[in-house]
């Protein structure tokens, strides 16, 4: 895979995985992941997403994370593998929202109460002045969050509602709410009763609760 090689050797910043002509990189919706599998949660959330943004919400994985190691080029091929050829994926170097928002300008980044908990907070930067400049730049480039709450920490259902995130953040930012959606399984557990040989689609209903009428785009 050329593409592959070449990001892997730094000559190319990103790259599409999927069928039909290449959106442009403007105003799209990006759900970022690491895909360790690809299941009903990231599924979910991409089809209640599209219902509530009107628009493909395209996946990112990134090969650089700033909690665990770089992805070989094995483990990236394997990844973009569950994807399917009418799923856009886009394969990046970025780690950070800062380099995702660079990238992807004017965007609606699809991400769990977790990952958005960890963008507003100080330890992932060298100080809380450099995370509150992050943040405001993210915003300058247009892009949004919307955020799906999840089980994190004590085995709680977290949203939007229950952080206490910068308001320069928190302004960019639009809850899903839990009647809305809802998975209670964490993302290990996913992994570990993940069955290959079962399509994640085939399993969707069951695992992405009751919608609300109401809660439309």
């Amino acid at each position: 895979m050329t593409s592959l090689a070449e990001l892997i050797a730094g000559k190319d910043e990103c790259f599409r995985q999927g069928s039909g002509p290449s959106p442009g990189r403007q105003e799209i919706a990006i759900l970022p992941g690491a895909f360790d599998p690809l299941h009903v949660g990231h599924l979910g959330m991409a089809q209640l997403a599209e219902e509530k943004l009107g628009k493909q919400v395209h996946f990112e994985l990134s090969m650089v994370n700033v909690d665990k190691p770089p992805l070989d080029q094995e483990t990236c091929q394997r990844r973009l593998a569950q994807f399917g050829p009418r799923q856009s994926i886009w394969l990046t170097r970025a780690a950070h929202f800062s380099e995702k928002a660079k990238l992807f300008p004017q965007a609606t980044f699809v991400v769990g109460v977790d990952t958005i908990r960890r963008v507003g907070d100080p330890k992932y930067y060298a100080d809380i002045n450099t995370m509150l400049r992050t943040i405001d730049w993210i915003a300058s480039t247009g892009c949004r969050f919307l955020v799906f709450g999840r089980i994190i920490g004590q085995r709680k259902f977290r949203t939007l509602d229950d952080l206490d995130l910068p308001a320069e953040l928190n302004a960019i930012c639009q809850q899903v709410d839990e009647d809305a959606f809802r998975v209670d399984i964490s993302s290990t557990e996913l992994k570990k009763h993940f069955d290959t040989a079962t399509s994640p689609k085939s399993t969707l209903s069951r695992n992405i609760g009751n919608r609300s009428k109401s809660d439309g785009a």
